[in-house]
């Protein structure tokens, strides 16, 4: 229980400083969305959020959670969730817990740099070809990112994530192309055809 009420109080204290942060117009104080523009700007940092984005969506979707940073079960016993040898904390604890905290340190420190050098933009029309371009360039690189990770965790953990990179490789692909793709271009059709709509 006492987990539970911690990891709620992490995410209402994360919305609280969102709402502050919001609310207080020409602040200095980061908010969410102000990370979120500023990883994205740069093209490395489009490939890292769909990257952890796939992620997610496999290991959720496709692999069944399992989360790698259990403890042991209740009364002790082997098992899954049973106590790790020391090179399996640094493998499988203490390795993705770095990477993840990099890269919430990482995006804070695009965050603050965008917010210095931010200056107003002026609006560009953006083309269809554009927009393709942008989106393939993305999603490969992504997904590139993504099995590349997933490979460099494969040779950190052992034999503790055998078959990981290769579901990776193949599982990721179906993601990326045989479910993010399609969305797309569903998605940006109707968005086509209701611009076209709302104009008349």
């Amino acid at each position: 229980m006492i987990d539970l009420v911690g990891w709620a109080a992490i995410f209402a204290a994360m919305m609280v400083w969102e709402g502050v942060s919001l609310s207080m117009r020409g602040s200095q104080w980061l908010t969410i969305s102000d990370m979120a523009r500023a990883l994205t700007r740069p093209v490395l940092g489009r490939w890292a959020f769909f990257a952890l984005w796939l992620w997610f969506g496999w290991h959720y979707f496709i692999r069944g959670w399992t989360f790698f940073l259990r403890g042991s079960p209740p009364g002790g016993g082997g098992g899954p969730g049973a106590s790790k040898t020391a090179s399996e904390v640094l493998a499988q604890v203490v390795f993705p817990l770095v990477i993840a905290y990099g890269f919430v340190v990482g995006t804070l420190a695009l965050a603050w740099r965008h917010r210095r050098r931010a200056r107003p933009a002026a609006p560009v029309h953006v083309g269809v070809t554009q927009v393709v371009r942008h989106t393939a360039v993305t999603v490969i690189g992504g997904y590139v990112a993504f099995v590349a990770a997933m490979g460099v965790y494969s040779l950190a953990a052992g034999h503790a994530a055998a078959g990981i990179a290769e579901s990776a490789l193949r599982d990721g692909a179906v993601l990326t192309f045989g479910l993010v793709v399609p969305a797309f271009v569903v998605l940006t059709s109707l968005e086509r055809v209701l611009r076209r709509h709302v104009g008349r």
